[in-house]
């Protein structure tokens, strides 16, 4: 490429130089520059006979500057991908997260956690339980705005179910019942996370409810977890299987809150019981 003359700044040194480097550099290529002549007098050679060489503007920063790929904003721009071809992406990617989003990862997320860490579940059945509140409350209540739907959208009971498995009949007269000797208001009951975990659990851990839990024993999925819960604890007219299940697979992403049960240490001094 022929070298490029242009035109010198107040330093006597050209316009563009672009480093310390090329500076020095042309400060030695140019004897005329060390000279007791004042440095504004100086000429710099010019034509062939130069030594610096301005690069291309496309070797400039304020050139054709390519960004990281970052594909996810290249159909939006057109100026962050290396590819000719864009990746598109979900129309709805840039939707914002509401409360109410932020709100339903934190009750399937509490609620796993407690019956990992309180029933010591493990993570499958705890993502079956999880997975069937999220269908039985349209996603803790994002069908009504608030934390749980009421049933309106079963027709069960009059539309009254409540809580988050939405129990209906006999079994949310005696959720409503655990609540109030527990401390819990109406408004509570409606509204808040804590008294329908607590009386999922109460159920759980007394009979005839508890025997779900002997059931998940031969649980080895989450699939089959949802499937056992559906079918011995909810017992819901239109199971809806299949919904269920993915909802519990998409618990899994969440958190393992699995309890390691400690191993008690061996005491090297203790006699075999046989010998006592």
């Amino acid at each position: 490429m022929a070298k490029q003359d242009k035109p010198l700044n107040s330093m006597g040194l050209p316009v563009r130089i672009q480093s310390v480097r090329e500076a020095i550099k042309y400060f030695d290529e140019n004897p005329a520059l060390m000279s007791s002549a004042p440095i504004a007098d100086a000429k710099a050679p010019r034509g062939e006979g130069a030594q610096f060489r301005h690069p291309p503007p496309s070797e400039l920063m304020g050139g054709d500057f390519r960004k990281a790929p970052m594909h996810f904003r290249g159909v939006l721009t057109d100026t962050t991908r290396f590819s000719k071809q864009p990746q598109p992406m979900p129309t709805d990617r840039l939707k914002p997260i509401s409360a109410h989003d932020k709100l339903s990862d934190n009750i399937a997320l509490r609620m796993k956690r407690d019956l990992q860490q309180r029933l010591l579940l493990r993570e499958h059945e705890a993502a079956g339980f999880v997975g069937n509140g999220d269908h039985e409350s349209g996603g803790f209540g994002a069908l009504r705005g608030n934390l749980w739907q009421h049933g309106y959208d079963t027709k069960r009971d009059e539309g009254n179910a409540l809580g988050t498995f939405q129990w209906d009949g006999v079994r949310r007269e005696d959720f409503k019942k655990w609540a109030k000797e527990n401390g819990y208001d109406d408004q509570s009951i409606e509204q808040s996370y804590e008294p329908s975990y607590g009386f999922l659990e109460h159920e759980l851990t007394n009979p005839p409810e508890g025997k779900v839990l002997k059931g998940l024993n031969k649980a080895d999925t989450a699939d089959d977890a949802a499937r056992i819960i559906e079918k011995m604890y909810l017992r819901s007219g239109r199971p809806r299987l299949a919904e269920r299940q993915r909802l519990a697979r998409r618990a899994l992403d969440l958190p393992d809150y699995t309890v390691e049960i400690p191993v008690p240490m061996r005491n090297p001094n203790a006699r075999p019981p046989s010998t006592r």
